[in-house]
C-alpha cells in the first residue's frame, strides 16, 4: 500500500463497504450535524441551489421536489420542499426512484438533486421524467462532481465511487443506491456530449454550469474523512476559495448545474 493510500485509510471516517445501507445514510446525517464547518458548507450550497431556482425558473409556483435527501437538511433552507430518497428513511417525506417519479405530468416547479445524478444508472430515463414532471419554465438544479484535473485526481484516488470520463455511454450497471455510480456523469452528458443532450431532449435547456469548492471542502473532510484543520482556519480557507473563483473550472471539486424546461416545445 502506498503512503498516500495509507494516509487516506487513517483519515477515513466512514466504512466504505457499507455505503448502500440505511445506517450509512443515517451516519452521514449525524456527521454533517456534528461538523459545524461541513454544515456551513452545505448551507451555502443549499442557498446557491435555491437562489438558482429563483433566478432561472420561469414559473412562480408549484411543488418542489428534492431527490436523494438522505443525510441532508435542504428543507431547513427551503421550506415547503418535498424531500425524498430511494431508500425508506424516517426523516424524508417519501420514497422516489429518479427513473420513475410518482408525480403527475407538468406539476413540479423545481427538482433538486445534490450528488444524485451520478448515481442514476439510466440518466436518459431520469431526464425523460424531468421533461414529463416539470412545468414549462421549471428547473432542475443539481450539484455534481466537477471534471477539472483536481476533481479527477480526488474522485479517482480518494473516493470509493468510480469516476470514468472515458465511458462511452450515459449508463452503468445497476448496483446499490450509493455504490453504483459514475461521478463523471455530469461531464459526459452536459459537456462532452452536450450536442447529443440537446438533440435528444430539445424540451430542456442547459442554462448554467458553475464550478466551485476546493480547499475549504478538502480541509473539512466531507462526510468521508476527518476534519484536517481546526475551525478557526476555515474563514481563511473560504477566502482562498473565493480568490480562486476564476480558476474553479480547473480546480473546483463540485459544480452547480441548472437545466430549465422550455416554455415552448420548439427551440
Amino acid at each position: 500500500m502506498s503512503p498516500f493510500s495509507s494516509l487516506l485509510r487513517w483519515m477515513r471516517a466512514k466504512d466504505f463497504s457499507n455505503l448502500d445501507s440505511v445506517e450509512s445514510t443515517n451516519l452521514d446525517a449525524a456527521r454533517i450535524k456534528a461538523k459545524p464547518v461541513l454544515r456551513r458548507i452545505y448551507l451555502r450550497k443549499y442557498g446557491a441551489m435555491a437562489a438558482a431556482m429563483e433566478e432561472y425558473a420561469q414559473v412562480g409556483d408549484g411543488p418542489m421536489l428534492e431527490l436523494g435527501s438522505g443525510g441532508g437538511f435542504f428543507r431547513d433552507v427551503l421550506p415547503g420542499l418535498t424531500t425524498s430518497d430511494i431508500k425508506p428513511l424516517d426523516y424524508v417525506d417519501q420514497v422516489e426512484d429518479a427513473e420513475s417519479l410518482s408525480f403527475e405530468d407538468g406539476t413540479l416547479r423545481a427538482i433538486f438533486a445534490m450528488h444524485v445524478f451520478h448515481h442514476i444508472p439510466q440518466v436518459r430515463r431520469f431526464l425523460s421524467e424531468v421533461v414529463r414532471c416539470l412545468k414549462p419554465g421549471g428547473t432542475l438544479v443539481m450539484i455534481e462532481p466537477n471534471d477539472g484535473f483536481v476533481a479527477k485526481f480526488f474522485f479517482t484516488r480518494a473516493h470509493p465511487e468510480p469516476f470514468d470520463r472515458e465511458r462511452a455511454d450515459w449508463s452503468f450497471p445497476s448496483a446499490g443506491p450509493a455504490s453504483g455510480s459514475n461521478q463523471a456523469m455530469a461531464y459526459l452528458v452536459f459537456k462532452r456530449d452536450r450536442n447529443i443532450f440537446e438533440d435528444e431532449f430539445p424540451e430542456l435547456e442547459l442554462t448554467r454550469i458553475r464550478a466551485d469548492t476546493l480547499v475549504e471542502y478538502l480541509a473539512s473532510g466531507g462526510v468521508l474523512y476527518r476534519q484536517l484543520l481546526p475551525r478557526f482556519c476555515f474563514p481563511l480557507l473560504r477566502l482562498v476559495d473565493w480568490l480562486l473563483t476564476p480558476a474553479m473550472p480547473l480546480l473546483g471539486l463540485h459544480q452547480l448545474i441548472v437545466v430549465r424546461k422550455r416554455l415552448s416545445e420548439h427551440k
